[in-house]
């Protein structure tokens, strides 16, 4: 019996390819990271690294590839590892690790600023040019910012606001820091508009004068207007303050301010009427007139007159005063003692008054007719008598009848003085 040289099977333990420790998600940088394996059976091992998960190759980078402690080299994409471990004849995979890396965060820019109305408003705001999931943030002053928890979308609708308001992105991508956009938008609020009250309604005089009409209350810029008429209104050029000095104005006229908050719509004060008198004319007077003491009666008229009348009247043309309820004309004097003056005190408005020039009427005394004395019998042909005339008040004129008890008197030519020589 012959034997063959004896041969050994030398049987190996299965192996076993454990568990990696220190898999971790970290943002894009500069720094490397460890990865252990433990619980394994082997004689050797082998890391593997995939970018799909599905197809390894053995590391070529980083440090430690063939021991249990295995240094990255610097990720910028997520990476899979896992290590083939050999014991003898038998070989295993460990589990796999997962390197996730996530992109550095991009804070992008932001467009959308705008000019709302206070209350009831909507503005779009749009991020671009980021990186990582965004939150949009606020602040009232650019300085201190709040985030708005519901906004985490491009583009985004800020709405309803009352006051001025800024608004960027802050960006997170994964784990890494977040970044804000390197822009803000405003969103500038107008306050609601307040169309404020003018004053005053006024008085003036078309000769000289100056207007002042002011604004209070208002919220917005203004705008003055005028009218003639109160119903068809023009911008006055250069009035856009709270007060308005209007020029020597000629005409009544109508002021209102027309007011605007930014982009708010526009109101319109109250109006207010500037009332222009015309210039008070005298006139001209007529009525100059002689009645007879006693019961009389004379009128004085104005006419061209442009005011309201108020008739004077003086004993000496100098000292005046006015006559009660004497306000038009003409003007009816009567029963009159003493010459009298009369003139119309004429005001238009608020304008200075004048006074027209004056008339008079003169007052004659009762006629007196007086004693004739003298009469004497005289004979036919040539002769010649002095009769004489006393106690007469008024002119005379010395007449003659042949038949007295006719009264069929006649006057005398040139007969005018107190004697009269009948020849």
């Amino acid at each position: 019996i012959a034997y063959t040289a004896p041969v050994t099977m030398t049987v190996s333990s299965l192996a076993v390819g454990g568990t990696i420790s220190g898999g971790t998600t970290k943002c894009t940088s500069t720094t490397t990271t460890g990865l252990n394996l433990s619980g394994q059976t082997s004689t050797s091992l082998q890391w593997q690294q995939s970018a799909d998960r599905i197809t390894f190759s053995n590391v070529t980078t980083g440090t430690g590839g063939t021991t249990a402690s295995y240094t990255t080299p610097v990720l910028t994409a997520t990476t899979y590892y896992r290590v083939a471990v050999t014991n003898g004849a038998c070989s295993a995979f460990s589990d796999t690790a997962t390197m996730t890396i996530n992109a550095a965060s991009v804070g992008g820019t932001v467009s959308g600023s705008a000019t709302v109305c206070t209350g009831v408003n909507s503005t779009q705001l749009t991020a671009s040019g980021f990186t990582g999931s965004i939150i949009w943030q606020s602040s009232t002053d650019s300085t201190t910012w709040r985030d708005s928890a519901a906004a985490t979308a491009s583009p985004f609708t800020a709405s309803n606001l009352t006051t001025t308001t800024w608004f960027r992105t802050k960006v997170t991508s994964g784990v890494c820091n977040s970044a804000f956009s390197t822009t803000s938008a405003k969103v500038t609020v107008s306050p609601a508009t307040v169309a404020g009250t003018a004053s005053p309604d006024t008085t003036v005089c078309a000769s000289s004068n100056s207007v002042t009409v002011r604004l209070a209350g208002s919220v917005g810029s203004i705008q003055w207007q005028s009218s003639a008429n109160g119903s068809t209104w023009s911008a006055i050029t250069g009035a856009t303050s709270a007060t308005y000095t209007a020029p020597s104005l000629s005409s009544s006229t109508y002021y209102r301010a027309r007011v605007k908050s930014g982009v708010c719509d526009s109101l319109f004060s109250n109006s207010v009427l500037v009332t222009v008198n015309p210039t008070s004319v005298a006139g001209t007077i007529s009525g100059n007139a002689t009645v007879c003491i006693g019961t009389n009666s004379s009128s004085v008229t104005l006419t061209g007159n442009t005011g309201s009348i108020q008739w004077q009247s003086s004993t000496d043309n100098i000292n005046w005063g006015d006559i009660a309820n004497a306000t038009t004309s003409p003007y009816t004097a009567s029963n009159l003692t003493v010459k009298t003056w009369y003139r119309a005190r004429v005001q238009s408005g608020v304008c200075a008054a004048v006074n027209s020039s004056s008339v008079a009427i003169s007052i004659n005394q009762l006629s007196v007719g007086g004693t004739i004395s003298g009469a004497s019998l005289v004979c036919t042909g040539t002769n010649r008598d002095t009769l004489t005339l006393s106690g007469n008040t008024g002119t005379l004129q010395w007449q003659s009848s042949t038949d007295p008890s006719t009264i069929a008197f006649a006057n005398i030519s040139g007969a005018t003085t107190a004697t009269y020589n009948p020849v």
